[in-house]
């Protein structure tokens, strides 16, 4: 039976143009896909405002930024590396509130907020208070 489908697969009439022809245009209809996922869910999307506005209220407070200085897509970083020192944990504070926030909001539930060790690392007593 295994031979059978050998044969059958080698008698195929396989053009490597056409199928690489094919594959470079799903790749790139692919990508458009994705473009257009990304752009619908960063803009007008009534989670990611009210998320926007809760970092920036708490990056405000915190002292870590303002609407001139953390955009909308800022929420989408994925290079946290430039931050660090306290400014990198109150940043990640500011993002995980704005989280616990909008998971109440949808899910009208309360989350408890559990702080291991705030003042570990670089962050001192004034930014505890804060």
């Amino acid at each position: 039976m295994l031979e059978a489908f050998d044969k059958k697969i080698a008698s195929l009439q396989i053009n490597a143009a056409i199928i690489n022809k094919e594959i470079k245009l799903l790749e790139k209809q692919l990508k458009e896909i994705r473009k257009e996922i990304t752009k619908e869910t960063k803009t007008n999307n009534e989670v990611v405002n009210s998320l926007y506005k809760n970092v920036l209220k708490y990056a405000v407070e915190l002292e870590i930024g303002s609407d001139t200085t953390m955009v909308a897509s800022y929420l989408f970083t994925s290079n946290l590396k430039e931050l660090s020192g306290a400014i990198l944990h109150k940043t990640v504070f500011a993002f995980r509130l704005a989280y616990i926030i909008e998971i109440e909001r949808a899910l009208k539930i309360k989350l408890p907020i559990i702080l291991d060790s705030p003042s570990g690392k670089e962050v001192d007593q004034e930014n505890i208070k804060k």
